[in-house]
């Protein structure tokens, strides 16, 4: 992001770009056991995925310190991985 920031000042004087992370998507291949499934997740549930390749557990407050998501946005994008059973209570 700070490389394309730079850039898109460089070329264009008296602009401002927005970052809408929260607009965007990823596809993610994962595995579980032998299974293996690919995910279409928004771009804050990539993130919150991705912490988890380093550990197996993680508590709200430290999702959301590593994260630096807003607390509204974290809880709605735990919901549904909760509830596709991706991550566990």
């Amino acid at each position: 992001m700070q490389n394309f920031n730079k850039f898109y000042n460089n070329k264009h004087t008296g602009r401002l770009l927005h970052w809408k992370p929260s607009l965007g998507f990823a596809d993610i291949k994962m595995s579980v056991g032998e299974a293996k499934h690919e995910l279409q997740t928004s771009t804050f549930q990539m993130v919150i995925l991705l912490l988890f390749n380093n550990t197996a557990q993680l508590t709200f407050g430290q999702l959301q310190q590593q994260t630096q998501i807003s607390e509204m946005d974290l809880k709605c994008n735990l919901i549904p991985l909760l509830h596709l059973k991706l991550l566990l209570k």
